[in-house]
């Protein structure tokens, strides 16, 4: 806009002259009709400043149209508002993640990962299987990333629950979910698919299905930790092959983001790692209860357990 077009604006805000009783009428009145008369474009001397910032706003398309309608901006503003997006529960193997605590992994009654060690380099590879679940209001899509390793898929090639995805191509990560979670035939055929990802997303109405196993994989030559988890005796300590388990998974992140449908967006990071638990903590069975094995539930070991950072 001009300068001069600018002092023609003030200009006409600023006249016609006023009697005293008639700005003594508007001012009696300018609670309860002051938005129609801002944009009627009615102005006098006690209000000048106000009419020339309506007359500038609605001059240059900033705040409403010519129509006294919100401007697409504020119309998305509204929407965003109106459907609010916020936070979200997020839960592993049945169980609610929370700050400071933990969730065994533990899948249809079993530990779900599976270890595999190379002696010669001291590399321990793992598969982890993940059960994860979001619960919140207006979610749309659900996204999990990890940062080191990656997400192992094993599902049936026309029963896929994923929307979009990131293959993994990084190195061999010497194990697969086939160790632990393939869907069989009752004459042991495998019948499902595996594919490596770095990041994958479901729709927040089929997060899951039973035909698909997830879980993540990787591996480490951290130092001690092949010989804390596969002891040469083949007595394992419990505290040394947990500590061992935290190593074995040290720095890797699974980033859960809920996609809300007014286009927001919020995120909780997990972690996994090791801790010593008895076989009822572990949920491996009920206290009191001794197993086949002869063990009982008071029995400890180590356990892969998921966390919230």
């Amino acid at each position: 806009m001009t300068d001069e077009r600018l002092d023609q604006i003030l200009k006409q805000a600023l006249s016609p002259e006023v009697s005293e009783a008639d700005v003594q009428i508007r001012e009696e009145r300018k609670e309860k009709h002051m938005g129609k008369i801002a944009r009627r474009g009615v102005a006098f001397a006690a209000c000048a400043a106000c009419a020339a910032f309506v007359a500038l706003g609605g001059a240059a398309g900033i705040y409403r149209d010519g129509a006294g309608r919100p401007s697409p901006a504020e119309q998305e503003s509204a929407a965003k508002t109106a459907d609010p997006g916020g936070p979200f529960v997020l839960t592993a193997c049945a169980a609610e993640l929370e700050k400071d605590s933990y969730v065994p992994i533990v899948i249809g009654g079993e530990h779900s990962w599976a270890l595999s060690g190379d002696e010669k380099s001291k590399t321990v590879s793992y598969v982890i299987g993940t059960d994860f679940h979001c619960e919140g209001e207006n979610i749309d899509s659900i996204t999990y990333s990890i940062n080191n390793g990656a997400f192992d898929f094993s599902e049936m090639a026309d029963d896929s629950i994923v929307v979009s995805e990131t293959a993994y191509d990084g190195p061999d990560l010497g194990i697969r979910s086939g160790s632990v979670g393939n869907v069989e035939n009752a004459d042991g055929e495998i019948l499902s698919t595996s594919r490596m990802l770095k990041e994958y997303t479901v729709k927040y109405d089929t997060q899951e299905n039973s035909t698909t196993f997830i879980g993540i994989c990787g591996k480490s030559a951290a130092e001690g930790m092949f010989d804390a988890i596969f002891p040469q005796s083949g007595d394992s300590d419990p505290e040394t092959e947990a500590a061992a388990f935290s190593k074995l998974l040290d720095g890797v992140e699974i980033t859960c983001t809920a996609h809300f449908t007014n286009g927001t967006s919020a995120s909780q990071v997990i972690a996994v790692s090791g801790k010593v638990l008895t076989l009822a903590e572990a949920g491996l069975c009920e206290e009191g209860e001794t197993l086949a094995d002869g063990k009982s539930w008071e029995t400890k070991q180590a356990s892969f357990v998921f966390g919230l950072k």
